[in-house]
This record gives C-alpha cells, sequence and structure tokens, in this order.
C-alpha cells in the first residue's frame, strides 16, 4: 500500500471515524436544516458513512488504488 491515509481509511479506526464525522457533518446539515445549505450538507455527510459501511475508499482512486477497501488490503475472506 504505502499510503498512510489510505492505510487508516480501510483500518476498522478509520472507517469508524468516517462514520462519526459523517454524522457530525448530517447533524450540522439538519440543524440547518431550513437553509440550502443545510441540505447540502446533511447530503455530503452522508458520503463519508457509506464508503464506510459498504467498506469503499473513496480516495483509493486518486492514489492509484482500486475503490473497494477489500481488494486494497488484499482481503479475500467473504466475511461481512
Amino acid at each position: 500500500m504505502g499510503n498512510n491515509l489510505v492505510e487508516f481509511i480501510i483500518s476498522p479506526t478509520g472507517r469508524i471515524t468516517q462514520i462519526v464525522a459523517g454524522m457530525l457533518i448530517v447533524a450540522v446539515g439538519l440543524i440547518s436544516f431550513g437553509t440550502f445549505w443545510g441540505v447540502i450538507l446533511a447530503g455530503i455527510g452522508l458520503v463519508p458513512i457509506f464508503a464506510a459501511s459498504y467498506d469503499f475508499c473513496l480516495l483509493g482512486p486518486l492514489f492509484g488504488l482500486p475503490i473497494s477497501a477489500k481488494a486494497i488490503r488484499g482481503d479475500t475472506s467473504h466475511e461481512h
């Protein structure tokens, strides 16, 4: 792998961090939900939640790696 950021993102701690950060972004967006930017912010907050939940690394392609965190890890197991 070689990239510390990608290694962190695909780790269990990184996935939890993404979910928590996404929840905070959604919460801020919902607090200002009456505005256009609040709706946009809440939608943006869903991206890291879904990426972590489905084991994607959205930064992978920027570093020449696959989007699948399992493929980056070389994970061949079928665990969920």
